[in-house]
């Protein structure tokens, strides 16, 4: 099963002394985040994303640090403009404040109020979003840049992915914020009310009959994150 920790291994590393500022978010975080082995295989990703609290000013003087430790902009034409290099690593850094980059998402915020604090392999720690707000982030950048694509959104992938696979996902999204609780219980009502997502779920999981016996479970969770 392929997997996304060296990606963050090796982000950490050339994060160096920058690495206790950012907090870890995204798809290359799921490893960390689904905790079920009988779950459908992670999806592969080839960028790392981080989140920062920073406004204008601030953001601006971090990507300044960056740059001293060996990151370079993404100047590519179809790079996003969070996007540095270091070598072969592709890290997208952005901030909880839209004034930074012209964008963010509602739940960083939260994200970086409630980081945990998680040992790579090597032994290095990181902070790490939780896995509430993981689904916050990712519903929210489905809303934003979705397009109402039920059948091909990686955001959508994620967040089942964790719905699915994370078995202590009911309890903790109990002790989430009331203001995420609620986002997310109208979120999953939505989606189960709409055909086209249960068209697209089975989409979501291999199509080998046990893991697609897995599908009225991530149904049934999604019913009870409506009812939190």
């Amino acid at each position: 099963m392929a997997s996304n920790l060296p990606l963050l291994e090796e982000a950490a590393a050339k994060l160096k002394h920058l690495l206790p500022e950012v907090v870890f978010v995204g798809g290359s975080t799921l490893d960390l985040i689904v905790t079920d082995q009988g779950s459908a295989p992670i999806r592969s990703t080839y960028d790392v994303d981080v989140i920062v609290a920073a406004d204008y000013a601030d953001y601006s003087a971090f990507c300044d640090r960056l740059r001293d430790i060996g990151f370079d902009n993404d100047t590519r034409p179809d790079a996003p403009l969070c996007r540095f290099l270091h070598g072969g690593l592709m890290l997208d850094v952005m901030s909880t404040q839209k004034d930074a980059l012209g964008f963010s998402n509602r739940w960083y915020g939260g994200a970086i109020q409630t980081a945990t604090l998680e040992s790579l392999p090597s032994g290095k720690v990181i902070r790490l979003i939780t896995a509430p707000f993981f689904l916050g982030t990712k519903m929210e950048a489905f809303y934003d840049r979705g397009e109402n694509d039920y059948y091909m959104s990686h955001d959508l992938e994620d967040f089942i992915a964790v719905v699915e696979g994370r078995e202590q996902l009911l309890e903790e999204l109990a002790g989430a914020p009331g203001d995420l609780r609620k986002y997310l219980g109208e979120a999953t009502g939505t989606l189960l009310r709409n055909e086209r997502f249960m068209e697209a779920l089975p989409g979501y999981v291999p199509g080998d009959s046990i893991s697609q016996r897995r599908i009225p479970i991530i149904i049934e969770r999604l019913r009870k994150m409506g009812e939190l």
